[in-house]
């Protein structure tokens, strides 16, 4: 029994010669019909055919006086077939497709894509389609006109401040684009400019927006936007003020008077009758006698003194004319 089962058993050292001699004997008969398998089969791949689709980049040519109103189709597809090694590439191919209008007219017309001829196709490759065939364009003609400048703000200035002005520089553009275009519009706004919590005036280099398409500005500085403001102003009057006699040997009548001033908001309503005082002042050799004291310069003159210089300014006095007599 024992010897019956190792007769089944595979002759390893048999199996061993086997695989020897396949891999050593004619191992340059083997190693060339490897090689020459593998060229059969990279002809096959080669020789089939297939499809492959690219991009095509259009390249206008028009009428130096015409002008188009709508965007042109600028990229289509192209699909092509052929063998395999001469598709491959179509994808990284420049593909162009000139179409020259330079003699046509202006209004609207159809143009075929698929009846002229494109550019950077690969030798030995048909082209099966181009999508899309034709498209509907409409030209028209090329004018230049100016137009004013609308400036465009946004916010408001700071508490205190209010806007005195928004210009545009320069105040007219000119405009070039189709003719139809052009006389649909009355005027040309500028990018937004925030004067949001300013208090000093502004002076920006702004952009026009809102062009319509195939419309452009022809030449001309860059437009700039000017937005002045001041503080708001306001006026009080102030009871009670007190008169002060600046020459020795003199004295004023009465001991308080209402001053009017006039000045920035913020600064008028901050300012109490405690902050302001009245000086007057006798001329050197005025007659030792009753005067009356004015806010014009004379024998006896009065002036007002608050704490904010040239900002705020003296409307009046009341009474207008102080009495000033020699000291008793």
């Amino acid at each position: 029994m024992a010897e019956r089962s190792r007769s089944r058993m595979p002759d390893l050292a048999g199996v061993r010669l086997w695989l020897k001699r396949a891999f050593t004997t004619d191992i340059g008969f083997k190693v060339l019909s490897t090689v020459f398998a593998l060229a059969i089969w990279a002809w096959v791949q080669g020789e089939r055919v297939v499809e492959q689709t690219g991009h095509v980049e259009v390249d206008w040519i028009l009428p130096d006086d015409l002008t188009p109103i709508e965007d042109l189709p600028q990229d289509l597809t192209l699909t092509v077939s052929g063998s395999q090694a001469f598709v491959k590439n179509v994808r990284r191919s420049d593909l162009r497709l000139p179409m020259d209008l330079s003699r046509a007219r202006s209004g609207r017309q159809k143009i075929q894509f698929d009846e002229h001829q494109v550019d950077g196709v690969p030798e030995n490759v048909r082209i099966v389609s181009l999508s899309p065939t034709s498209a509907e364009i409409e030209l028209d003609e090329k004018v230049k006109r100016k137009f004013k400048v609308t400036p465009v703000t946004s916010g408001e200035p700071a508490s205190g401040f209010r806007l005195v002005a928004v210009t545009a520089r320069p105040s007219t553009v000119e405009l070039e684009g189709p003719r139809t275009v052009l006389a649909g519009l009355s005027t040309v706004s500028t990018a937004v400019v925030d004067i949001g919590d300013i208090k000093n005036d502004v002076d920006r280099e702004v952009s026009l927006i809102d062009l319509p398409k195939h419309v452009h500005r022809v030449g001309g500085e860059p437009v700039q936007v000017g937005v002045d403001v001041e503080p708001v102003r306001a006026s009080v009057e102030l009871q009670g003020v007190r008169v002060a006699m600046g020459t020795r040997g003199w004295e004023v009548s009465p001991a308080t008077v209402a001053v009017s001033l006039e000045g920035p908001a913020a600064r008028i309503e901050s300012l109490e009758s405690s902050d302001v005082w009245v000086l007057v002042e006798v001329e050197e050799g005025a007659p030792l006698q009753s005067l009356r004291a004015s806010g014009v310069r004379g024998e006896a003159t009065w002036r007002v003194f608050q704490p904010y210089g040239e900002e705020v300014q003296v409307k009046r006095i009341r009474p207008e004319t102080l009495d000033v007599r020699p000291a008793r």
